[in-house]
C-alpha cells in the first residue's frame, strides 16, 4: 500500500507559507493489517519547508492554529490529572528520510534570524513493539545552521525505562555572539 503527496501547503493567519513539501512518499506493509500494528516499510519528504515567526508579543505565528485545536469543557480543566497513563501504541518504521529540508526562525523579540538549510535526517528504523523494545534507534541529521556546517549522530533507546542514548555533533566555526539574545 502507498501513499504519494505532491505539493503540500499550509499558510498562517497572514497567508505567509508556515508548512509546505513537495513531496510525501509513505509505503505501509501489508502485514499491517493482519497484526494491527502499523509498519511503514517507508517514509520519503522531499524539500519541507518550515517558517517559524516569534513575535514581539512573544506568541508565534502558529499559536492561532494551536489555539483552534484546543476545545475546553467547563468543569473538566483538571480532568488530565485523572487520566490513566496510556501507553504507547505499537508501530514500526523502517527507512525515514527527510531530504533539502529548510527551517527559517524569525526572531522579531530580539530582532534575530535563524536557518537550517539543506536539511538531511535519515531515521533507518525504530519500533514500539514490545519485542523491538531494547533496539538501538540511530538518527542522523546534517545541514547548514546559519551558513555553518551541522551534523548529529544519535544512538537511542527511545522505548526503554533508562532511555540509554548518546550523541555527537560535529559543527564549523559558530557565531556565539547571534545567540546572545537568549542568554
Amino acid at each position: 500500500l502507498t501513499l504519494g503527496v505532491d505539493g503540500f501547503l499550509i499558510k498562517d493567519k497572514d497567508s505567509s507559507t508556515f508548512a509546505a513539501f513537495d513531496r510525501l512518499f509513505v509505503n505501509v506493509s501489508l502485514s499491517s493489517l493482519f497484526t494491527l500494528t502499523p509498519q511503514v516499510s517507508r517514509l520519503t519528504l522531499e524539500n519541507p519547508v518550515v517558517n517559524i515567526i516569534r513575535y514581539p508579543s512573544n506568541r508565534f505565528n502558529f499559536s492561532d492554529m494551536i489555539a483552534r485545536g484546543k476545545t475546553r469543557v467547563p468543569g473538566q480543566e483538571n480532568d488530565s490529572l485523572k487520566q490513566p497513563e496510556k501507553k504507547m501504541p505499537n508501530f514500526v518504521l523502517n527507512s525515514l528520510n527527510v531530504l533539502g529540508g529548510k527551517i527559517t526562525f524569525e526572531d522579531q523579540a530580539i530582532k534575530v534570524n535563524h536557518q537550517l538549510e539543506q536539511l538531511s535526517l535519515s531515521l533507518p528504523f525504530i519500533s514500539s513493539r514490545p519485542k523491538d523494545a531494547g533496539q538501538a534507534v540511530s538518527l542522523d541529521m546534517s545541514g547548514m545552521l546559519n551558513h555553518t556546517e551541522l551534523g548529529i549522530k544519535l544512538e537511542t533507546t527511545p522505548f526503554t525505562d533508562d532511555l540509554a542514548s548518546q550523541f555527537e555533533i560535529k559543527t564549523g566555526d559558530i557565531d556565539l555572539l547571534h545567540y546572545l539574545g537568549y542568554a
